[in-house]
């Protein structure tokens, strides 16, 4: 369904049998695109139940990924057997699951927001640094 074609690395890159890899290359090469490819060559690997965890730092490079992978995958498939997460997100969704597990007060316990990381930078001497959500 995409319409990017791999180079002969990113090929081998995407369905390497490695368990780890680790590609580095300046903005707009593609690694994005190699990391929907890759995610969909797990696919064929998985056992009954489980799904491929995809983590980025951003809220944006969660987007894009989501896009990219719908447009390797297919709608249905990609939200089928992918979860995509910032880490924010995904350590939420941990505590919010696990918790109580822990010990926990969940009902005392407040989620942090972008407005408390930038008032957490700026105390800590960021001045006027930029942070982008």
């Amino acid at each position: 369904m995409s319409v990017f074609e791999l180079s002969g690395e990113q090929y081998a890159a995407a369905t390497s049998e490695k368990d780890h890899l680790l590609i580095l290359a300046p903005p707009g090469c593609g690694k994005t695109e190699v990391l929907a490819h890759r995610a969909a060559h797990q696919i064929g690997s998985l056992k009954p139940h489980q799904r491929v965890l995809a983590l980025t730092f951003t809220k944006r490079a969660r987007a894009n990924l989501e896009e990219r992978l719908r447009s390797v995958l297919g709608q249905t498939r990609a939200h089928r057997q992918i979860v995509v997460r910032n880490f924010h997100g995904f350590a939420a969704q941990v505590v919010l699951a696990h918790g109580r597990t822990i010990g926990l007060r969940m009902e005392d316990l407040g989620m942090p927001e972008t407005n408390t990381m930038r008032r957490a930078m700026q105390a800590a001497g960021g001045g006027n640094a930029i942070f982008a959500a």
